[in-house]
């Protein structure tokens, strides 16, 4: 489903008016479905990559906030490994997924300067919708609970 689909069209404004309709607390929940139903219709595929991306950004924030809470010497440490972890993973997904054919190639043709010749890998990865905004938006998170904000 594109942004200037007619399914789009239609479903938008239906997950905006649940959104108004159910309870405040389920409204998170719905949401993320509504999301991860928006990414399954363009490629069913990524819905695991996204699933996924959720889950490490979930357990990262859990991680940093119960390092936080629980304090003592060891905490900054452990705040600071959930944290880089959780990131790492982050940028690990959008590098695999935007920029892994990039510098695959620029690598073969930095080793052509020193005259050994590689055929550059490629790899044959369809960009998911929306890669960079998700991964930032789970960056973000991960950071705002680091800072405690």
């Amino acid at each position: 489903m594109s942004f200037i689909s007619f399914g789009f069209l239609l479903f938008f404004p239906v997950v905006v008016f649940v959104y108004f309709l159910i309870p405040q607390r389920f409204r998170i929940y719905w949401l993320l479905a509504a999301s991860y139903f928006f990414l399954m219709r363009a490629n069913p595929k990524y819905l695991l990559l996204l699933a996924a991306d959720t889950a490490v950004t979930w357990a990262g924030g859990w991680a940093v906030a119960r390092a936080a809470r629980k304090g003592g010497p060891a905490a900054p440490r452990r705040k600071k490994a959930a944290a880089a972890l959780s990131l790492t993973v982050a940028f690990g997904i959008l590098f695999v997924f935007k920029y892994l054919n990039f510098f695959c190639g620029l690598f073969a043709r930095a080793l052509s300067f020193f005259g050994t010749s590689i055929a550059a890998a490629h790899f044959d990865l369809l960009l998911p919708i929306g890669i960079s905004f998700y991964t930032f938006q789970s960056v973000t998170y991960v950071v705002d609970v680091y800072r405690g904000d």
